[in-house]
């Protein structure tokens, strides 16, 4: 299963290497031996022998720039520190033997964001769940044969009884067919796993054990034998899965004189439909007298006649804004039913009374919206509609240009951003949000937008009604691409979007913000404009700190001091364009040499004579009058 055998060469640095190994010992460690290399012209690399958690730091310490190796074989390595973390972040590494002797791989180890192919050695004993969620680009998981505890199939990772899949790489592609021997896969085995077009199951799968929300959202699922209709569990759907055909309480293994009957009928549930079910049968939910809540996908555009009918014990419901029709009489016999949210700006279609008794149900929908549900059949027979105001609006984009909006209620209906979001399918390339929403919220939303397995997202908050955001709230999310932040924002804290790489763009419309705290920006590489509102009177502590590729930057009016380090290593930056006529308070800590010598400092008409006579300002080489710029 391992890839083949680097040649074991030695060459001097400047050669024209293909594939060396390093012969590693006590005597001769890995450190000392790495400056012999030309690491550029490398693809292929073997280490041999003992190393140590230095020599590994050495061996990352190398600039990404001079490391073009594709493969790592540490197979015959002896790594001597048992907490060694297998660590790559470079574009270029493609596939990685790790070490004989591991015997455990968690969540942490292995942070290679490159990595297509890994190669795991047979003296591993435990492999956690999580265990490949920093691999973003993982293709295919590999075991030696000869491992008593795994086995691998096609790529994908497998006990070793090869009845129960472990885990699908996030970036396998096409269709995965299952050897007969599987029953059972683990709960986040397909987690990010975006890429696959069909599942088919073999027979001997378990359907009772299927968790339909832990599968591709995007994947056809085939049967080895063909039916109609598959039962999982308690549901029993159409064989695209795309119809849910009835719902049955798990009864089945009593008789009515068994004990454990009668506490099953009195004891009430809530039931969450899958995402991906576009339809509810007839009857489908009929008579489940103990459900007293459902959570309904924004995949679902359907429910037909009599769905809920006698559901006595349900008390409310909402209907998202994917629904397009409901059949006659769908919530008949609902008594307890005095709460239905229909978040549809645009009423769907009714072939009769949806519910026999409306007297004492409240329909709830968006603002604006009430005339147009008094005049359509089904729904005019409410007599309480009420329009909600202070709603919560989500709108994702998604990768092909289809788009969809979602609408919840804080405190009616009971959502949130967590419950909605995972009503729908999550890999959206935009999300914006207007509206009421919690800190708790956002940070829910960073942790939804790094599990995303797109490159590029946006985020848009600008109608939000937040004032303030959290320290480190969008810190290291790598793909974040652009946000507009919210209005009324009052500052941006510590941390918000250090090491955000991808980050582009910037967007503030508001007045309120004051204050731009430490290390805001820090690290934010791909910035190359910025512009600091009239508003702001402080600039932090490193807030734009190794910004490498910022090369202009609008400074406001009202910057009364920036802190030191605020444009250490932004080594591009070409104009500071200041507005203020006071020269604000700073020291030469808060820029690097290269920008005293190298920068064009611009400042107000009239104010010249200020800056050049100030202790710090002056020290700029380049000071320009802004109409002295539009001159030139």
């Amino acid at each position: 299963m391992r890839p083949s055998k680097c040649a074991s060469v030695h060459k001097k640095k400047n050669s024209i290497d293909i594939m060396i190994s390093i012969q590693c010992s006590e005597n001769k460690p890995l450190r000392s031996q790495l400056k012999n290399y030309d690491f550029s012209k490398i693809k292929e690399l073997k280490i041999i022998g003992k190393i140590t958690k230095d020599d590994y730091l050495h061996l990352l310490s190398i600039p990404e720039e001079n490391r073009g190796f594709i493969l790592l074989d540490m197979f015959d390595t002896i790594c001597l520190d048992k907490n060694i973390n297998l660590k790559f972040f470079e574009r270029a590494l493609e596939s990685f033997v790790l070490p004989d002797g591991m015997t455990v791989l968690e969540n942490g180890m292995l942070e290679c964001l490159s990595i297509k192919r890994i190669f795991l050695p047979k003296s591993l004993k435990k492999i956690t769940h999580d265990a490949f969620s920093k691999c973003k680009e993982l293709k295919s998981i590999n075991i030696d044969d000869d491992s008593p505890f795994f086995s691998t199939l096609n790529g994908l990772l497998f006990n070793k009884e090869m009845d129960t899949l472990l885990c699908c790489p996030q970036k396998y592609e096409g269709q995965i067919i299952f050897p007969d021997s599987v029953r059972f896969y683990e709960y986040d085995a397909f987690k990010n796993c975006d890429k696959i077009t069909c599942i088919r199951f073999p027979h001997s799968i378990d359907t009772n054990a299927i968790n339909l929300n832990a599968l591709p959202r995007n994947a056809r699922l085939e049967w080895d034998v063909e039916n109609e209709h598959i039962d999982f569990g308690t549901v029993k759907y159409s064989s695209d899965k795309k119809n849910l055909i009835c719902h049955t309480p798990d009864l089945r293994n009593y008789t009515p004189n068994d004990p454990e009957f009668d506490r099953l009928q009195k004891e009430e549930y809530t039931f969450e439909i899958p995402f991906g079910t576009e339809t509810i049968s007839n009857g489908a939910f009929k008579e489940c007298f103990q459900m007293n809540g459902i959570s309904i996908p924004y995949s679902l555009e359907q429910i037909n006649a009599c769905a809920f009918r006698n559901n006595t014990h349900l008390s409310k419901i909402t209907l998202p804004t994917s629904i397009k029709f409901i059949g006659r009489g769908a919530f008949d016999g609902c008594d307890n039913l005095s709460q239905i949210f229909c978040w549809c700006t645009c009423p769907p279609k009714c072939t009769g009374k949806i519910k026999n008794e409306t007297n004492n149900t409240i329909l709830y929908v968006p603002f604006g919206c009430r005339e147009k549900y008094e005049k359509v059949l089904g729904w005019r027979d409410f007599e309480h509609i009420k329009e909600v105001s202070d709603t919560t609006s989500v709108t994702l984009s998604y990768p092909h240009g289809n788009s969809q909006n979602l609408i919840y209620s804080h405190h009616l209906d009971s959502l949130c951003l967590q419950k909605v979001l995972s009503l729908q399918y999550n890999n959206f390339k935009s999300i914006e949000i207007r509206g009421f929403v919690s800190i708790n919220e956002v940070i829910y939303l960073k942790k939804i937008c790094s599990s995303n397995s797109l490159d590029k997202i946006d985020i848009i908050l600008k109608d939000c009604e937040l004032t303030e955001l959290a320290s480190n709230l969008f810190c290291d999310l790598t793909n974040l691409s652009s946000i507009e932040l919210p209005q009324r924002l009052t500052s941006i804290p510590k941390f918000c979007f250090l090491g955000c790489e991808s980050l582009k763009s910037v967007h503030y419309n508001g007045e309120k913000l004051k204050e731009i705290s430490d290390f805001a920006f820090a690290e934010c590489i791909n910035i190359k404009d910025f512009h600091v509102t009239n508003n702001v009177e402080a600039i932090k502590t490193g807030a734009f700190y190794k910004c490498k590729n910022l090369s202009s930057i609008y400074i406001g009016k009202s910057v009364k001091s920036i802190g030191n380090f605020v444009f250490r290593d932004c080594n591009q930056l070409d104009f500071i364009y200041l507005s203020a006529a006071e020269p604000p308070e700073c020291s030469l800590e808060s820029f690097s040499d290269h920008i005293l010598s190298n920068t064009i400092l611009t400042v107000p008409y009239g104010s010249l004579y200020n800056y050049m006579n100030h202790d710090i300002w002056r020290q700029f080489k380049k000071i320009l009058s802004q109409d002295s710029l539009i001159n030139i």
